[in-house]
């Protein structure tokens, strides 16, 4: 079977680029990993998938997914640490002038049988002390959906690689002296600190 046909319909990536990426506007959209602004006539590569974390439902579904954009700086041609049971794609184009895209490549795709089954939640929490119920209620725009690639950029926005706290079946390994010394290093104590109790009275006796 070719692997297209386990794919995203080509409908379903060029709007979602056309989405990103309006040629009528002088905003071409802004890079998922840099925040900048996004240039007509750059290369841009775009990730999809067929699993949104933000509605607390990690299994695939029948609907697909434009989760993030990137600039010509950030571009991605590779998956890193690709989830098992998640058809995850990366396609390339040129950021549309006039017109919107109606040409675009595949850079790089994993399909569901592949990849390794890392835990979201737990790499999230491991690296941040932050839930990923927590993660998406206060740092995620409301109804913006949330693919696995975005909790592999927050830590790569660390310098961390995501395959160097997982084993083979995707379990976390980390002692919790590591855990302490990974969460310092991405200086997510703020993350901690906004899901503390507030103080009462008697205990700040």
């Amino acid at each position: 079977m070719s692997h297209e046909k386990l794919l995203p319909p080509h409908r379903t990536v060029r709007s979602g680029f056309n989405r990103w990426l309006d040629p009528e506007s002088d905003n071409h959209g802004s890079c998922g990993y840099c925040s900048n602004r996004i240039q007509g006539g750059s290369n841009v590569t775009m990730y999809v998938s067929d699993v949104d974390l933000s509605n607390g439902d990690t299994s695939p579904s029948e609907k697909w997914w434009a989760h993030q954009i990137y600039c010509e700086d950030c571009k991605r041609v590779q998956l890193l640490c690709p989830r098992e049971g998640v058809t995850e794609a990366l396609y390339g184009a040129i950021a549309p002038v006039s017109e919107p895209i109606v040409e675009y490549g595949i850079c790089d795709h994993s399909l569901a049988p592949d990849g390794v089954g890392w835990d979201p939640d737990a790499v999230l929490e491991a690296t941040t002390g932050v839930s990923l119920h927590d993660y998406i209620n206060d740092f995620v725009e409301d109804g913006a959906p949330v693919g696995h690639i975005e909790i592999v950029d927050l830590l790569r926005s660390s310098e961390i690689d995501i395959r160097k706290l997982i084993d083979e079946d995707g379990t976390v390994q980390l002692s919790t002296e590591e855990r302490n010394a990974l969460q310092d290093h991405v200086h997510r104590a703020n993350f901690r600190d906004q899901h503390q109790p507030e103080p009462t009275p008697e205990s700040q006796n």
